[in-house]
């Protein structure tokens, strides 16, 4: 038995989980989306069910995609350095691969 939309506990869809009731009265959610099953072993479980949408939202602004671009640009352009003062240093040969390789995908 359904009683409602929540969100999901592991994908974080905001409304794809249903809270139900088991047969022996045990709250537990199933996701529509990622088809995971939460069993709830008491009622009180429930109370930070009821703030995960916000943190879901608070989640959402906070990691957009602009941000997780700029994030992921800084990340490949200190890599793209790493290497290439690594392929200057006359010792190391895998980091130099590591650079040509860089290279390519700028």
């Amino acid at each position: 038995m359904y009683l409602r939309d929540a969100a999901c506990l592991f994908c974080l869809h905001p409304s794809s989980a249903r809270l139900g009731l088991d047969k022996k009265q045990r709250p537990y959610l199933h996701c529509l989306t990622c088809g995971a099953r939460a069993f709830l072993p008491v009622y009180e479980c429930l109370h930070g069910l009821a703030i995960l949408p916000a943190l879901i939202e608070a989640w959402r602004e906070t990691m957009s995609e602009d941000r997780q671009r700029a994030q992921l640009a800084a990340y490949l352009n200190d890599l793209r350095n790493r290497a290439r003062s690594a392929a200057t240093a006359p010792t190391v040969t895998a980091d130099a691969a590591l650079a040509a390789a860089l290279e390519k995908v700028a």
